[in-house]
């Protein structure tokens, strides 16, 4: 599936009431367990408000080939973060309502294709990143790592659809490189909105722990299991596309090679942490276990 990203119009309507007392409403919290966010399907739309930016609809059924979106603005939100929170967490979502799959992590394109990085918050998925990104490789998510699992039998790969974004970084890390905290990136459109499918050859699961640097390959269950705990969706009601997107990650983690990559706090590790994934991209891009 071959979707175009429309840039955002604003909409001159009266959005539904959504939040937390909504019936048949989905909440979003942040690391705070603050509730920040709200997505439900009223009538012919699907509706995700965002709170400090607004209110954004796209359409329950997909037509043509083009994800139409518009929002209608809280006051007093500034255009540019209504557009960062637009292709940052809405374009995400309406990609996976819309067939695609969405894991809670960062991506960079290596020597033997792209690695998506998935962990909890401030787990360290954007500072890997980053430092892969300053030693030359190609950054293509944060946050969000939007995938295509081919229908059974295909002989088409997993890829990763790449979207417009930012690395953030927080504050230790954000002074270590010398870069912009995150609460000053915002997202925009610059660059092209054309779609690019860029193969992935792993799945890393990063975890802390006090012991050194370690990699280890995970079985098909383990790796179903922990994949599906980074699995962002629109919602679970939709009984038809829950199935659909347990039968994807099911073909995934079949697919793609899963791992979990130990390590201890602090960023004295960062150049052994990057090496290890170099040379992980470089042998599950041949194919090797």
């Amino acid at each position: 599936m071959n979707l175009t990203i429309a840039e955002l119009r604003t909409a001159e309507v009266e959005p539904p009431l959504l939040d937390e007392t909504s019936p048949d409403t989905t909440v979003w919290r942040d690391g705070n367990e603050q509730a920040v966010a709200f997505s439900a399907t009223r009538g012919e739309w699907h509706w995700f408000r965002v709170t400090g930016a607004g209110s954004f609809r796209f359409p329950a059924r997909l037509s043509g080939a083009r994800i139409e979106c518009e929002v209608v603005p809280e006051a007093p939100a500034r255009r540019d973060v209504v557009v960062d929170s637009y292709y940052r967490t809405v374009v995400p979502l309406a990609l996976q309502a819309y067939g695609f799959e969405v894991l809670h992590g960062s991506a960079v394109a290596l020597p033997g294709g792209v690695v998506a990085m998935c962990a909890e918050r401030g787990t360290g998925k954007s500072t890997i990143a980053f430092a892969l990104r300053q030693r030359g490789h190609v950054a293509v998510a944060d946050d969000a790592v939007v995938v295509a699992v081919p229908q059974p039998g295909a002989a088409s790969p997993v890829t990763v659809r790449a979207l417009p974004f930012e690395l953030r970084l927080r504050g230790p890390s954000a002074t270590h490189f010398e870069a912009p905290s995150k609460r000053d990136v915002l997202v925009s459109a610059a660059g092209s909105l054309r779609p690019t499918q860029l193969p992935l050859a792993a799945v890393l699961m990063l975890a802390r722990h006090d012991g050194p640097v370690e990699l280890k390959r995970l079985g098909a269950r383990e790796a179903f299991s922990r994949v599906l705990q980074q699995a962002y969706a629109f919602s679970l009601d939709d009984a038809a596309r829950k199935r659909a997107m347990l039968g994807s990650y099911m073909r995934l983690v079949n697919l793609v090679p899963s791992y979990e990559l130990a390590f201890p706090p602090g960023l004295e590790q960062l150049d052994h942490i990057c090496a290890r994934i170099e040379s992980l991209a470089a042998t599950a891009g041949a194919g090797q276990p």
